[in-house]
């Protein structure tokens, strides 16, 4: 998985977890800055929007990838009208999702 990405977790945003089963972990997500980019198409376009989101995180006098700890990026999913978690990665025709990266302001000093 490229851009330094090396665990993804599939969860649901849930009020209390209360008690947690043996098996499932609770990962609590805060707020901060993010850059957000609609996928909307095949694996090519969805590589394409990636790959502009981080070039511009990279290229940005003012903002930078935040890649501090407990900083997470996300991709939602719509689960309706067809859940896209329950379609093996093979079969997918259309990507359907936001992708949310955590940014910060740039602390490069200027380019």
């Amino acid at each position: 998985m490229g851009n330094g990405v090396n665990t993804l977790w599939v969860g649901l945003a849930v009020r209390e977890a209360g008690e947690v089963p043996d098996g499932i972990e609770a990962l609590g997500v805060c707020g901060g800055l993010g850059a957000r980019a609609r996928v909307y198409g095949d694996e090519a376009h969805m590589r394409r929007v990636y790959d502009a989101v981080f070039a511009w995180l990279e290229q940005s006098p003012d903002y930078e990838t935040d890649r501090g700890q407990g900083v997470l990026g996300m991709e939602t999913v719509p689960l309706e009208p067809v859940n896209a978690l329950t379609i093996p990665y093979s079969e997918i025709d259309t990507f359907h999702f936001k992708h949310l990266i955590g940014k910060r302001p740039s602390q490069r000093g200027g380019l």
